[in-house]
């Protein structure tokens, strides 16, 4: 039986890892984090494997931002929610 060899990077790209990543999202990731990059290291190796940008202040606050609104919204009336989503009919 054969067996399979795989690369690190043909790895990393089929899991689409870029070398620079973003590292903060609200949902959908940060296009371009404020923050510092972070290293990835292989630990086999010690060799970089890929950056991720991480967040900055600002992206700290945009984050919050959207968990306060996402946890607002969850404090709605069930029957609003699911007005919201688009329900025909509440399910208990």
């Amino acid at each position: 039986m054969a067996t399979a060899s795989y690369t690190i990077p043909d790895i990393l790209a089929s899991l689409d890892v870029e070398p620079l990543n973003s590292g903060a999202c609200y949902g959908d990731w940060i296009a371009n984090p404020t923050g510092a990059d972070l290293t990835s290291l292989n630990p086999s190796t010690g060799e970089p494997l890929a950056k991720i940008k991480m967040a900055g202040p600002s992206d700290y606050e945009a984050v919050m931002a959207h968990a306060a609104d996402a946890f607002a919204d969850d404090l709605r009336p069930r029957e609003q929610r699911a007005q919201l989503a688009g329900a025909q009919q509440l399910h208990v």
